[in-house]
């Protein structure tokens, strides 16, 4: 009995460590104008102009004529922290990977005080390896964001060129890979934002993941065929493989040798193309992709 419970736990935490997980981490965050003293709790997903605002720092500056009062938040830097408790379960994952969705904009990470890198654009995913720098406790993440207009400025200098700029006086919205209409619009007021805005999430993962997944039409227009196109990660195993169900029915199993882009035809009659209103039924259908490596599914996609 004793060696029957000492192999199933073992069993157990292969398990846990072969399937990709994801913790989320937008709570516990804090944030501070670079150069102050004082901290304040942060809302993450969020920006640097809400989280003054929620703690009275700032008037509303969606009222009369107090958006004048908050432009000098764009002109300053900005720090938010807050602290990851890592347990043993998470480093039995042969990655751990930091994950930002959303970063705005300027931003250098930096976890126990060494630098993962630096983003210079709002609209994509950030991501960082970070198994080596984690350590079993308690971990410090900091992320600093730099004045969007202050960087915006090194930009244009080094372009040469000043481009047009519409409605921003600053002159630097063009150089930014940052929302247009935050350098003020016909629709809306001037108001550069910096912060997390989108969420955080630490992800484990050991034998494969697949980190990409999505279905197109290809072929005549009349008569399209479904492609599934997924993209892989650290397949070292030969014993991997990729199976797709559609409504719970097998309709794809492929071996997969190696990281790369797989595409896939869906040779089924039983996906209905989507009709137009008073064309046709709108047929939904769900969609699985299981990604399974050395007999252990590393990761499951469900999609409508």
């Amino acid at each position: 009995m004793k060696w029957l419970c000492v192999v199933g736990c073992q069993l157990f935490a292969a398990l846990v460590g072969a399937q990709e997980v994801h913790v989320p981490l937008n709570d516990g965050w804090q944030f501070q104008q670079v150069g102050k003293d004082q901290w304040y709790s942060a809302d993450v997903p969020g920006v640097v102009q809400t989280d003054l605002l929620r703690h009275g720092l700032i008037p509303d500056f969606m009222l009369g004529s107090n958006i004048d009062s908050v432009q000098w938040i764009e002109n300053e830097d900005w720090t938010y922290k807050r602290t990851i408790i890592v347990t043993d379960t998470q480093l039995k994952h042969g990655h751990l990977d930091l994950v930002f969705k959303g970063l705005d904009t300027f931003a250098e990470v930096y976890l126990n005080d060494s630098l993962l890198g630096r983003a210079d654009n709002m609209f994509r995913t950030w991501e960082w390896p970070i198994k080596s720098l984690l350590r079993l406790g308690a971990n410090e993440l900091k992320v600093i964001f730099r004045s969007p207009i202050k960087e915006g400025a090194k930009l244009r200098d080094a372009y040469g060129i000043q481009l047009p700029h519409d409605n921003d006086p600053s002159g630097v919205s063009p150089y930014i890979r940052k929302a247009a209409y935050q350098f003020g619009w016909d629709f809306c007021p001037r108001l550069v934002t910096s912060g997390i805005w989108q969420g955080v999430a630490l992800r484990g993962w050991s034998k494969a993941r697949l980190h990409s997944a999505s279905v197109t039409w290809m072929g005549d227009m009349l008569m399209p065929t479904p492609v599934a196109i997924m993209g892989t990660d650290n397949l070292k195993s030969s014993r991997t493989k990729l199976t797709i169900r559609l409504d719970d029915v097998p309709i794809a199993t492929a071996p997969v040798k190696r990281a790369h882009e797989l595409a896939t035809r869906l040779t089924t009659d039983r996906v209905a193309q989507w009709m137009p209103v008073g064309m046709g039924e709108q047929e939904v259908h769900q969609l699985t992709i299981r990604l399974r490596s050395g007999g252990v599914t590393a990761v499951r996609i469900e999609r409508p």
